[in-house]
């Protein structure tokens, strides 16, 4: 489950992550802990199979379900969240945008890199309460594999869950891998 961005492909005009060195409005020193909140919580999406964008919600998270940060220890988190990061980083990705574009198209579409490992699949796997990139994202893959004439990249969409679905129910998630590689 990736990110458009996370790709070298441009973001949505609806994007927001509560990572933004351009976004003032969550000081640059809690913006990882904000950002661990929001990757780690459910979303309550409209209806993606309509694959309208319009129907993802991209900021507010549900009010119902609770975020997966907040079934983890301090001691978990220490472990999986670095907050002493500075987000300014992130700025290095856009400059990057052209090599990891061209990383994705090559890894994916192109047909001779392809052919030197001839029994790798690519998934691209997001869920139906993910934060708006997985989405999204999927949609963007999708059409790209479909424009390379299909066949490249294998999807899966599961409901119910958010981008830390291998921290919420490990078993679905082995079992999904194992879907994956003896299907």
């Amino acid at each position: 489950e990736s990110s458009s961005n996370a790709l070298g492909l441009p973001a949505p005009a609806q994007n927001w992550v509560p990572l933004d060195i351009s976004d003032p409005t969550i000081p640059a020193a809690h913006q990882y802990t904000a950002f661990a909140q929001w990757v780690t919580a459910y979303f309550d999406h409209g209806n993606l199979s309509s694959r309208d964008p319009d129907v993802i919600s991209w900021v507010v998270p549900s009010s119902f379900t609770r975020f997966t940060i907040f079934n983890m220890t301090v001691s978990q988190y220490n472990t999986i969240v670095d907050t002493s990061i500075n987000p300014a980083l992130d700025a290095d990705q856009l400059a990057l945008a052209p090599v990891l574009e061209a990383n994705y198209r090559a890894s994916n579409f192109n047909s001779t890199l392809r052919s030197l490992l001839p029994h790798m699949e690519n998934w691209f796997i997001t869920g139906t309460r993910s934060a708006s990139f997985g989405p999204y994202c999927i949609w963007v893959v999708e059409d790209d594999n479909a424009a390379a004439g299909g066949g490249f990249v294998n999807f899966m969409t599961i409901d119910g869950v958010n981008h830390f679905m291998h921290w919420d129910d490990p078993d679905l998630t082995l079992s999904v891998y194992q879907s994956m590689i003896f299907s």
